[in-house]
């Protein structure tokens, strides 16, 4: 990736969104040229991108995704091209990108993934959606590895990281599927027992950011994703207990 494009898109993503220096995201387009963000306005940020870079964003406009993810990889060739093709609006189109971890969430149903939500390069659900996704998952199988709650608002991302629904690991000589049905039985036992003895939002106020959004009226709540991980392959050592 050129610097030039990159550090300009960068700076102009900071400012649009009105990041600052401690936000995750911010450290996120430091480092990772493929992060993708998801604005709570798209047509606005794209159309302020266009406006800003000299990019025609008609035919992405045109296509304009239900749920879109942009790519920051991709934002930058717009610029380098002068126009967004059909491979960004693809792409967020349809995030899924075949790494190991997005590989794991396309054996999910597609209804399942209809209902996932993007935040960084991991998916989360919300709440009331949740077991049904425990559940299909173990129907796969697979296993469970544990998730937490984190926060993914449009200018900050806050993760809980106490506030865990982690199962035990897999044990020596365990079948695989009997980890799969094992590890999903818990994790719904501690997500029902982090929701019935936590009052969530107060935990968010251990966070400024967040405690900040709560002064001003902003429901956090619509932005609480319950992240999770999962494993498919049976012969992963990482998965035994310690």
């Amino acid at each position: 990736m050129d610097i030039e494009p990159f550090e300009k898109l960068r700076t102009f993503i900071i400012k649009t969104l009105n990041l600052n220096d401690s936000d995750e995201t911010t450290y996120l387009l430091k480092k990772d040229e493929d992060f993708g963000i998801i604005v709570s306005d798209t047509i606005k940020f794209i159309k302020a991108y266009s406006k800003e870079f000299n990019v025609d964003v008609s035919a992405f406009v045109e296509a304009y995704p239900k749920t879109p993810v942009l790519f920051i990889r991709f934002l930058e060739k717009g610029i380098i091209d002068g126009k967004l093709d059909d491979e960004i609006i693809k792409k967020s189109a349809n995030p899924f990108t075949e790494d190991n971890y997005t590989r794991k969430i396309r054996r999910l149903p597609e209804s399942i993934r209809e209902k996932a939500i993007r935040s960084g390069n991991e998916f989360g659900w919300k709440q009331e959606d949740f077991i049904e996704v425990i559940k299909e998952a173990k129907r796969v199988p697979m296993a469970i590895l544990g998730g937490q709650i984190r926060y993914a608002l449009p200018d900050g991302t806050c993760e809980h990281y106490w506030l865990s629904y982690d199962p035990e690991g897999r044990k020596r000589g365990e079948l695989w599927i009997t980890y799969c049905s094992r590890s999903a039985n818990e994790c719904i036992v501690k997500f029902e027992k982090l929701i019935a003895n936590t009052t969530i939002e107060k935990e968010a106020e251990e966070f400024p950011f967040l405690k900040e959004k709560l002064e001003q009226e902003v429901n956090i709540g619509q932005y609480r994703l319950f992240m999770l991980v999962f494993s498919d392959d049976e012969s992963d050592e990482h998965q035994y207990k310690q």
